[in-house]
């Protein structure tokens, strides 16, 4: 009896969410050709990039879902966290790094690429949202990578919409580079796993000198701890870090927010 219920709570999540993301191509749609906002059609382009990439995965790779999704995301982050560097460094030699974090640069003006990339990567999380909700990528109540997606579409395309807040939004997807980090430390953990035991108890030995005294330094005790979560709970370091990420961007997109309610 519970699996049938189950199984209507998350159709009613998967409707829910997807006609989120179908008005937010209507309101994508409605910008592009009522108000010819044609800058905008690198959002759709991005959408079908990585589409065409999943595509090409699926019938190339693998044919497993999750496969497909974590191969284009690990595109996504590998390109926009490179575009995001390479929009930075090209502004640093233009201009210098005097006043480029100050808040008036980061809010009121948008640096060269600055817009379409965001574009770009906004039609990445549109993409993937469709995807995870195609193939039920997702699970819980409240599925935290769905509303994580969401808040972002949101809060990206008011900013794409008003023209503010673009440098400061592009600045957060530098993270994007942390996912790739991660995913390469899982795999290598995977794959040299006795090399990463080691380690671990290498950090744990010197844990335990600082407390007995015998070393007058140590690494702090949260660091241990997490080393351990990467090595031997893969899918509990996963979890926090997927939720420290959902924090984090909610906190970025709430300031954001502010800033677009307030222009």
């Amino acid at each position: 009896m519970a699996r049938p219920a189950q199984s209507q709570n998350d159709s009613k999540i998967g409707n829910f969410f997807l006609a989120t993301l179908l008005l937010w191509s209507v309101s994508i749609g409605f910008e592009i050709l009522f108000h010819h906002r044609t800058e905008l059609l690198v959002v759709l382009a991005g959408a079908a990039f990585f589409q065409i990439a999943n595509f090409a995965i699926r019938s190339l790779v693998s044919r497993d879902p999750l496969f497909v999704n974590t191969s284009v995301s690990l595109l996504h982050s590998s390109i926009t966290s490179s575009a995001v560097l390479l929009i930075l460094a090209n502004q640093i030699l233009r201009t210098g790094t005097n006043g480029i974090f100050e808040h008036s640069e980061l809010v009121g003006s948008a640096w060269e690429w600055a817009y379409p990339a965001l574009c770009f990567s906004s039609g990445y999380f549109a993409y993937d949202q469709l995807d995870m909700l195609i193939y039920r990528l997702y699970s819980g109540a409240f599925p935290s990578i769905l509303v994580h997606h969401l808040v972002l579409l949101i809060c990206f395309t008011l900013a794409l919409y008003r023209n503010v807040t673009i440098n400061y939004l592009i600045l957060t997807l530098i993270c994007e580079v942390r996912f790739f980090v991660l995913f390469s430390s899982h795999r290598l953990s995977v794959k040299f796993h006795s090399l990463y035991i080691s380690r671990d108890c290498l950090l744990q030995g010197v844990f335990r000198g600082k407390q007995l005294g015998v070393l007058p330094f140590s690494r702090p005790y949260a660091s241990i701890q997490f080393s351990r979560l990467s090595v031997q709970e893969p899918h509990m370091w996963s979890f926090c870090s997927n939720h420290l990420q959902f924090l984090r961007h909610m906190f970025v997109c709430s300031r954001a927010l502010k800033m677009v309610s307030k222009h």
